[in-house]
């Protein structure tokens, strides 16, 4: 919220006219509470008016059944909120998916209850910490990178698959379904010669 709120500010030296957020794995769901939080304050979405888009990897939107027993005996002994979040239906989560789905997703105007941004999520086609289906949730944009959960933000160059397809994903943003944008505007002046004294 500081980070955005800084870059808003008027006095800012370098003010951003539009931010992406890209969040990796628990890090997509930070991104998400913090727009639902937005949402849930009078006054405050505004701020929200300068992202641009969001950007998921392997975000664990419907939790991660990933070593689940293990993870459940472990918080019996120590309290971690990371593995309630992990949680398959965390009711925690569930309310920022809902929010996000209804609120976001399906929005169609700006102001303090909703607000339309886009989402572009991915997942790794070898992840076996978040599957598809939990990284792909609702989304309708949403393509698969080559690699595991972590392998997936380590492309070997340039040239390599995830390293293309996010860096397309940043220049070429996913649009809002229910946001109109123009892509081209074009004016046209004619000059005529005017009469003398005109």
């Amino acid at each position: 919220d500081d980070f955005i709120k800084k870059r808003l500010s008027a006095d800012y030296p370098e003010r951003y006219t539009d931010l992406t957020l890209i969040g990796h794995s628990m890090g997509g769901l930070l991104i998400q509470e913090y727009i639902a939080m937005k949402l849930g304050q009078p006054g405050e979405s505004g701020d929200l008016g300068i992202i641009r888009q969001v950007l998921l990897i392997a975000t664990p939107n419907r939790g991660s059944i990933t070593l689940e027993t293990a993870r459940d005996l472990f918080s019996r002994f120590i309290n971690n909120p990371q593995d309630e979040c992990l949680r398959v239906f965390s009711p925690e989560v569930d309310e920022v998916t809902r929010i996000i789905e209804e609120r976001v997703i399906a929005a169609t105007t700006r102001d303090d209850h909703q607000w339309p941004i886009p989402f572009h999520v991915f997942w790794g086609n070898s992840d076996n910490v978040v599957p598809q289906a939990s990284a792909r949730a609702s989304f309708e944009v949403a393509n698969p990178l080559s690699g595991d959960h972590f392998s997936v933000l380590k492309p070997d160059s340039l040239e390599d698959d995830r390293y293309q397809k996010i860096a397309d994903a940043l220049l070429h943003p996913a649009g809002h379904k229910h946001v109109f944008e123009i892509k081209t505007y074009t004016t046209s002046v004619e000059v005529q010669p005017l009469a003398p004294g005109a």
